[in-house]
């Protein structure tokens, strides 16, 4: 995702320079890895850029984990909440024997 601030440095770059900015940016969302920029214009806007892909990267791994956390949570208590019912299920069933 490009932000307006980020889209505002890009629109003073060349075609050549934008151009080389998208490869740049394709290759570190691929590798995680900045790499080598020849032309400073690109690298300063990338740099803008590679710090607004960190920020989002680490807010969206901290919101899977929230999640994650939450699902488990939600698992663990069906569990016992399927225990208690299938326990509580088959102790009237045998009541429900005995009594016939």
């Amino acid at each position: 995702m490009l932000y307006i601030d980020s889209c505002n440095h890009a629109k003073k770059l060349s075609d050549e320079q934008l151009g080389m900015l998208f490869r740049v940016i394709i290759d570190y969302v691929q590798t995680g890895e900045k790499p080598e920029i020849s032309d400073p214009m690109v690298d300063i806007v990338f740099g803008f850029i590679a710090d607004q892909l960190d920020r989002d990267n680490e807010k969206y791994e901290e919101t899977c984990q929230k999640r994650k956390e939450a699902a488990s949570k939600r698992w663990d208590k069906n569990d016992e909440n399927r225990e208690i019912f299938i326990s509580g299920n088959t102790a009237s069933q045998r009541r429900k024997r005995s009594v016939s």
